[in-house]
């Protein structure tokens, strides 16, 4: 077994206006170090949803909030916070208040 069998893959949920655009599914398995990383592996499988998770300038998109085991990962480094196999990462649309 190669390096890439170190490498964790975790369960993504993604909210459903974001599932639209990874081929109708919600629950995703996917390879990565950390969140940033996992991130970008499920927009590689899925194109239509990169638009969806990244800005134009390729931050993390304000307007979406994700969330590691439940914690939001801006308490746990953000994108640079470390997955380990068995974790869920769940990514929903931010509420705005009015």
């Amino acid at each position: 077994m190669g390096a890439e069998s170190n490498i964790p893959r975790i369960q993504v949920r993604l909210a459903q206006v974001l599932a639209d655009h990874a081929g109708g599914v919600a629950d995703h398995v996917v390879p990565g170090a950390t969140v940033g990383e996992v991130l970008h592996a499920l927009a590689a499988l899925h194109p239509g949803l990169a638009a969806w998770l990244w800005t134009a300038r390729g931050d993390f998109n304000p307007m979406l909030a994700a969330f590691l085991n439940r914690e939001n990962i801006a308490a746990l480094g953000s994108l640079a916070a470390p997955v380990r196999e068995g974790d869920e990462l769940m990514v929903v649309t931010a509420l705005e208040g009015g």
